[in-house]
């Protein structure tokens, strides 16, 4: 869904953020704006490396939103190669997007156990378990948006006995599909312990 929200929006609050680039100590930071950040790859990046001792970052639309963000996986990545101790993250991606390659072994992030998706897209979730799995093999907990499906467990892509709008089916298939990569994630960490 794309936003009907002016661009002027977006570049102001892209520029507020560039003013929190110089506190590279900085460990916790909750920033929830109404219609949220326009974040792409390469801004998330620069957030990585000004930031490399954070634990918890929150980059959340509040009231959550519907409109699909320009962070992809490669996002996530830069995460895992300069934030070694981010433990809590939330974010929404784009998990349409993949890269090729694997992450080596040794960009492995092992701190970050949770993360925050709110509504965002994904569609192959075996490709996305692998990918998060490279980069965070400790990852436990995913949390897709809440006010679609407060039980993603009990969702189901076929169960349509509401006949909602687009929008929310949208969202129970997204959080569906968090859910599938989440149990991926612990049955990959199952197989590495029983090696």
């Amino acid at each position: 869904m794309e936003s009907d929200i002016p661009n002027y929006y977006y570049e102001t609050m892209n520029g507020v953020l560039e003013y929190l680039f110089v506190f590279h100590s900085l460990e916790e930071l909750s920033l929830e704006v109404g219609e949220g950040w326009d974040l792409d790859d390469t801004i998330v990046l620069t957030m990585a490396r000004a930031w490399p001792n954070i634990t918890k970052l929150h980059m959340r639309p509040d009231p959550p939103t519907h409109v699909i963000r320009r962070v992809t996986l490669a996002g996530l990545r830069a995460f895992a190669l300069h934030c070694h101790k981010l433990s809590d993250l939330s974010i929404n991606v784009d998990a349409r997007v993949l890269f090729e390659e694997l992450p080596a072994s040794e960009d492995a992030q092992p701190a970050l156990t949770a993360l925050h998706v709110g509504y965002s897209p994904i569609s192959n979730t075996p490709a996305v378990a692998t990918l998060l799995f490279a980069m965070y093999p400790h990852l436990s907990l995913i949390v897709a948006e809440e006010n679609a499906t407060p039980d993603w467990q009990s969702a189901s892509i076929d169960d349509d006995t509401d006949g909602g709008t687009d929008v929310y089916k949208l969202s129970r298939m997204f959080c569906y599909g968090w859910g599938r990569v989440q149990d991926m994630l612990e049955q990959k960490r199952r197989n590495v312990t029983e090696l």
